[in-house]
């Protein structure tokens, strides 16, 4: 039996660990996988932070709600928690709905209308020579 914080963090761990797993082999993100197939780990993972360690808020849930709802393949927080940035993960053509949906349910729950901008994957840092 797990007990004090690592009882707590467990889920967490797990949640991230096949993640982790996937993104360290490559199998999801390079050789030419369908980086769609991240969606569910985003997805898992925003959930792990909401339930796990309470460190969502309002907005994150209903932008990642709605992102999803309107078509995105995965969607989480990111950054430090309570408040700041969500992420969704969707097909190009699907973009504008994706932001048009989160807008929508902004103002449905009378919230701050959101900033939205569309970026594109590209290769990480890598080190000059």
């Amino acid at each position: 039996m797990l007990s004090g914080m690592l009882a707590f963090d467990a889920p967490y761990v797990l949640v991230h660990a096949d993640g982790v797993t996937h993104y360290a082999s490559g199998e999801l993100l390079r050789g030419g996988a369908d980086p769609r197939r991240i969606g569910p780990f985003l997805v898992a993972s925003h959930r792990s932070l909401r339930v796990d360690y309470e460190v969502s808020c309002p907005e994150l849930d209903t932008a990642v709600q709605a992102a999803l709802d309107a078509g995105a393949h995965g969607a989480r927080m990111t950054g430090g928690g309570f408040g700041g940035s969500a992420i969704a993960l969707a097909d190009a053509g699907a973009v504008q709905r994706v932001a048009g949906a989160v807008r929508s349910a902004f103002a449905g729950r009378g919230f701050t209308r959101p900033a939205s901008f569309e970026v594109t994957p590209a290769a990480g840092a890598d080190r000059l020579r």
